[in-house]
């Protein structure tokens, strides 16, 4: 639900979490979204870049692993979320997916 707060909010409850847990990993809709899908929110999810959450995450955080998926959320429902378990892969395609999965440290 990260979505639904500011940058400075999003820094902010990623570093309440990061003090209990060694680890955070987090999802956020993309940019990527479909018009269909993005109607099904509550109107006020930023849909930002995965280059926008890269670097927003990576000024105040260890950004370990980046994953994409979300192809239905696109609009490529054929596109099976099988072929992105090769995390290499996965990586790559995140900048194009509906989804972004982030694992963090501090």
């Amino acid at each position: 639900m990260l979505e639904h707060y500011s940058d400075e909010e999003i820094i902010k409850l990623l570093n309440i979490q990061l003090e209990v847990a060694p680890l955070v990993i987090f999802d956020a809709p993309t940019n990527f979204m479909s018009s269909e899908y993005r109607a099904k929110g509550f109107g006020n999810e930023r849909y930002l870049p995965t280059s926008h959450w890269k670097k927003l995450v990576s000024k105040n955080f260890k950004l370990k692993k980046i994953y994409g998926f979300g192809f239905k959320e696109i609009g490529l429902p054929k596109f099976t979320e099988i072929f992105l378990k090769n995390n290499k892969i996965s990586s790559l395609l995140s900048r194009y997916c509906g989804i972004n999965e982030f694992w963090i440290t501090r």
